[in-house]
């Protein structure tokens, strides 16, 4: 009798002490949804009362219109700032607008996947414009006293090319051109913008005034809220400095070099003409994966093929 109770209190502290390690899942959760544009938001989750083991792995968000989002279908990966590791941030672009998402969080862990439930959320609508040359759409938004276009250009001339000379890439990266056909590539009654005009544009998003003349990187954290968030067609830099707050949704588009006459940093960077008339130079803007910042360069009128945003 004594063996038997002795084994029955044995037997249940090794089954309490095995329940004390056994791993839980937890519980994910959306924390906010901010930047909503017409393309794109951000997504704040987290992951609470994980047990000892449960090893957080893959996080994001995933997506869909009408049915139950899952992982293994739409989704987009987050990433987790500096801080606690149980919260991470996903960026989520290519969106339709003025449509309804059904969105929720999972995060995959040694026990299984784990979802937060699931939350409605609705891109806000746009206006369009169509180039009459080719009938392509563009989004467009106003910002201060200027119409533009919140796509790239992707109207053919004999000079411009697109991105691994894929057609298809024009309508996500648009086209690159050659400065003398960028001055007249816009469709009717748009234009190509000046740099004073790329500055006025600058400064309704929120660049200081001061800013506004400055060279190289500046303008900071200005840049990211002009780019198109998370990972998309981005390195995976981009995904904590962008949110397109600003509804700008610049693609990383790179450039093509004509001296070496080859695309450069693709899904890195993206860089832009500004009409400077008949000068050998323009003052490009650049935006970069690791960065928040503009970048306002001079470069060579003749040495690179870039991208076009157009203005009314």
């Amino acid at each position: 009798m004594k063996c038997t109770l002795k084994s029955m209190m044995l037997l249940s502290m090794l089954i309490l002490f095995s329940c004390s390690k056994d791993p839980y899942p937890g519980k994910v959760e959306i924390v906010e949804v901010t930047d909503v544009t017409h393309n794109s938001m951000v997504v704040k989750a987290s992951i609470s009362g994980t047990g000892e083991g449960a090893g957080l792995q893959v996080k994001g968000v995933c997506f869909d219109k009408t049915g139950m989002p899952e992982a293994d279908r739409d989704h987009f990966e987050g990433t987790t700032p500096p801080g606690p590791l149980q919260e991470w941030f996903t960026g989520i672009s290519g969106f339709e607008p003025d449509t309804r998402y059904i969105i929720r969080a999972y995060c995959e862990t040694n026990v299984g996947m784990v979802y937060s439930d699931t939350m409605i959320i609705r891109t806000t609508p746009v206006e369009y414009m169509t180039d009459p040359r080719d009938g392509k759409e563009y989004e467009v938004k106003q910002y201060g006293n200027h119409l533009w276009m919140l796509r790239n250009l992707d109207h053919v001339t004999p000079g411009s090319l697109v991105f691994e000379n894929k057609d298809s890439n024009g309508a996500l990266f648009g086209r690159l051109y050659p400065y003398a056909e960028a001055l007249s590539a816009c469709p009717p009654g748009w234009r190509l913008p000046t740099d004073e005009e790329w500055k006025a544009l600058e400064q309704f998003i929120g660049v200081l005034p001061e800013d506004l003349d400055k060279t190289a990187q500046r303008g900071s954290p200005y840049g990211g809220m002009m780019k198109e968030p998370g990972m998309r067609l981005w390195e995976s830099s981009n995904a904590l400095n962008s949110n397109n707050h600003s509804g700008f949704s610049i693609v990383p588009s790179g450039w093509y070099n004509n001296r070496t006459q080859k695309f450069s940093y693709p899904n890195f960077c993206a860089q832009f003409w500004a009409n400077a008339g008949d000068s050998e130079n323009s003052s490009t803007r650049s935006f970069y994966s690791h960065s928040d910042a503009i970048g306002r360069l001079t470069s060579k009128v003749n040495d690179y093929r870039l991208s076009v945003r157009c203005i009314k």
